[in-house]
């Protein structure tokens, strides 16, 4: 149902937002350019809002570090 819908969206803006503030202005962005079929740019604020996401819950602003702490993997870059 239409009620459904908008409230899975609520809660998927909530979480995004609770997650890295700001983040659904790439969603959306994203949604506008895949609209105007600049493909693109869509694929590009996809990857801007899934980056946003996974910095704001890990909290480590490198973006390699931050998927490996996600996925509770280990990550060595030869600096330490």
């Amino acid at each position: 149902s239409i009620l459904a819908d908008q409230s899975d969206y609520s809660r998927f803006k909530l979480l995004a937002d609770n997650a890295a503030g700001g983040s659904m202005a790439f969603y959306n962005e994203a949604i506008s350019t895949f609209r105007n079929g600049d493909y693109g740019s869509s694929v590009a604020n996809c990857r801007k809002f899934f980056e946003a996401i996974i910095i704001g819950i890990t909290k480590d602003s490198n973006l390699a570090r931050a998927i490996f702490s996600l996925m509770n993997e280990g990550f060595y870059d030869g600096t330490h």
